[in-house]
């Protein structure tokens, strides 16, 4: 999985702290390596909705 950003995704970004910058960076990691990482917290979505 990769992952892409939009340009104003990455100006926000830049205005974060460098620590909420490595927190978010870690998780990013977690989601792109092992999606069901027990700190992401993700669900499966129900792939049929009503």
């Amino acid at each position: 999985m990769t992952a892409s950003f939009t340009l104003h995704f990455r100006k926000q970004y830049r205005w974060l702290s460098s620590e909420r910058q490595a927190k978010f960076d870690k998780q990013l990691t977690f989601l792109l390596s092992n999606l069901r990482h027990p700190s992401l917290r993700a669900k499966k979505f129900d792939e049929n909705p009503i």
